[in-house]
């Protein structure tokens, strides 16, 4: 009874003795607040009371206090743990005079906790090897602890071999000190060692330093604070020269590999009580990474590097995150960049990023900047002048398809000397001449070539039906469609792949005249440098003449030329719309319509796709009505493949 009141908690007590040194209970246990009065709180092997014996305290006064075995269990999710309890002040008064306090001690105890401050927040774990406490009651008592163990949602773990603790009886400040601490990263290794933590606490506020001291051969330094004041709560960070390998688990999925990267890391964060606003200020710089996913290359980009700073703020109670001001460098491309998200699973946002104002970007440079197998395809590219960035973003995670995306490039760079593998066939590209002996006559890029087939002797329906299924702004844009890759973007990030491509016509020719088939970023950043090219050197004919005699439409099959005989036994003058729809049709996937097809036959969900591309063709002017009833009524005869 006497300690469920000075306590406030449901307590068990196995057996009871006493002496004339006191009272000795064993097996004691003390069970949680609610909701956890079920679950026990602490665990006590051996709880000794010593009565009298002090002054101010008569022989049925509880004198001392003393713990053994102590295994405390502490829970806590959100705003409830299994500790508060409401302890009623008759156990320490009697009347209007307080009674005088036991001392109280803890040997050989041992603490775990489990800590999630919110729902679906990150779970953290606490661990101890040991603690002990002398008289708590007593001015500058001290409780030490041994093996100090905290995982954060096993993502990072905190190690502290000892730490102490300086308790006032009341009021006053409590101060910790530690040493050897050290910060690892699950399933990567040490991130951050030999830390000394000080920090102290009062009514007044708290404070608490992190610190490593700068080594004389790395240079590497560490310092992390923590400060609560009555006015606001402050966290700041400088790190400079961090090895970053430890971090590999949690990024690797991203394609990120920092087994070489260094890390330079200023940070400072500051809540202000009752605004539930958090400002925010970063500065990184990231640099040695290594970049390997499949949807970047087939290979790594090597001796990457990141800088940034970010300027804004956390909103806490509307879970929105602004950045007011921030910098960025990718690929040699200085960036300033402004907006919003939603910190929700529906998140909407809006950004702005451009080249800063005033200062385009020398063009000169920026071939060096990127990764080397980029550089490798661009060989011989030298460019001059300055280049202007700007682009606006917003979306709707709840509604993709409404995307708004604009992009505005101003001023463009020049060219001052073509990639060898553009110069090579530059001559050829533009004028269709006769090869040498020496140049690769594989392709049909002109009359000399045996599959070849001028634009002249094509029918419009041919052109109009590609043109229609792949590109229908192609006489509009200069290489590049905006709408396309605005739905393109919007439906792969709803599925979060490369599912959609957005080129154009431009931009598959360059493709096909100079680069692999990957749908990779490294393969897009070279087809988006030649089709810039090929849209400044070549006119729409010549340029749709060259698309319509290199596409792939099947096994072994490019051009018209080929698959015109190939499907129909016919050459490319002798189609008819419905065929001309057929082979603008295949170009999504050409081997696998192929294989549809290698029986000759030809089903109706086919056919139905054919006449939407029919009626599209139509609605644009490209064909007449006549044209598309006809096509109705014909049959579609294939050979067999």
């Amino acid at each position: 009874s006497y300690l469920e009141r000075a306590t406030g908690l449901a307590v068990n007590v196995y057996s009871v003795s006493a002496d004339w040194n006191g009272i000795t209970a064993r097996d004691v246990v003390v069970f949680g607040a609610p909701p956890f009065a079920s679950e026990p709180l602490a665990r006590i092997a051996r709880l000794h009371v010593r009565l009298g014996g002090r002054a101010g305290f008569p022989f049925w006064r509880p004198s001392a206090v003393t713990a053994d075995g102590v295994d405390v269990q502490y829970l806590s999710t959100g705003a409830i743990d299994n500790l508060r309890a409401h302890r009623p002040a008759s156990v320490w008064s009697s009347g209007a005079a307080p009674i005088a306090r036991p001392t109280f001690s803890i040997r050989d105890g041992r603490l775990t906790a489990l800590i999630q401050p919110t729902a679906g927040g990150p779970r953290i774990a606490l661990r101890t090897k040991s603690f002990s406490a002398d008289d708590l009651a007593k001015q500058g008592s001290r409780i030490t602890v041994g093996g100090l163990v905290v995982d954060v949602s096993d993502l990072l773990t905190l190690a502290v071999p000892e730490t102490i603790l300086v308790w006032p009886s009341s009021g006053g400040e409590t101060s910790l000190h530690a040493a050897g601490a050290s910060v690892s990263v699950a399933g990567g290794g040490l991130l951050l060692t030999g830390l000394r933590l000080d920090g102290t606490w009062s009514p007044a506020g708290a404070h608490l330093i992190a610190a490593e001291s700068s080594s004389p051969f790395d240079g590497r330094s560490v310092r992390i604070g923590l400060h609560v004041d009555p006015g606001a709560i402050r966290a700041d960070l400088a790190i400079t020269d961090l090895p970053l390998a430890p971090l590999h688990p949690l990024v690797r999925r991203f394609g990120i590999d920092p087994s070489a990267a260094l890390g330079n890391i200023t940070a400072t964060l500051t809540l202000e009580p009752g605004t539930q606003r958090l400002p925010f200020e970063v500065a990184l710089d990231i640099q040695g990474l290594t970049m390997q996913h499949p949807g970047l290359d087939r290979s790594p980009w090597r001796n990457m590097r990141l800088p940034a700073h970010l300027l804004g703020e956390v909103d806490l109670a509307q879970l929105k995150a602004t950045v007011a001001a921030g910098q960025i460098e990718i690929l040699g491309i200085p960036l300033v960049f402004r907006g919003w998200s939603d910190l929700t699973a529906q998140s909407r946002g809006s950004w702005q990023v451009a080249t800063p104002d005033g200062a385009p970007v020398a063009c000169a440079g920026l071939p060096a900047q990127q990764p080397t197998q980029v550089r490798e395809a661009l060989r011989g590219l030298t460019l001059g002048g300055h280049m202007g960035l700007s682009a606006s973003f917003i979306y709707d995670a709840a509604a993709w398809d409404n995307l708004a995306l604009d992009v505005q490039v101003q001023p463009r760079c020049d060219v001052l000397s073509e990639p060898a593998s553009l110069a090579a066939i530059a001559a050829r590209l533009l004028r269709g001449a006769a090869p040498t002996e020496a140049e690769d006559v594989a392709l049909p890029l002109g009359r000399y070539h045996r599959d070849f087939t001028p634009l002249t002797a094509m029918p419009p329906h041919l052109l109009a039906a590609f043109v229609t299924a792949e590109d229908g702004g192609f006489y509009r844009h200069h290489g590049f469609d905006m709408e396309m890759i605005r739905r393109a973007l919007a439906h792969d990030i709803q599925v979060m792949s490369f599912a959609r491509g957005a080129s154009t016509l431009t931009q598959q020719l360059a493709k096909n005249l100079f680069l692999s088939p990957d749908r990779t970023l490294a393969r897009k950043l070279e087809e988006t440098v030649f089709a810039w090219r090929l849209d400044q050197v070549l006119t729409k004919p010549r340029a749709l003449e060259l698309y319509l005699n290199l596409i792939e439409l099947g096994p072994g099959i490019r051009g018209v030329k080929q698959a015109a005989r190939a499907y129909f036994g016919k050459a490319p003058g002798q189609l008819r719309p419905i065929e001309s729809a057929h082979l603008a049709a295949l170009t999504p996937n050409p081997q696998g319509f192929a294989r549809r097809f290698r029986d000759g036959r030809v089903d109706d969900s086919w056919l139905l796709r054919l006449y939407d591309l029919l009626g599209m063709m139509k609605r644009n002017g490209r064909i007449s009505a006549t044209d598309v009833a006809a096509a109705r009524v014909e049959r579609l005869k294939l050979r067999k493949i």
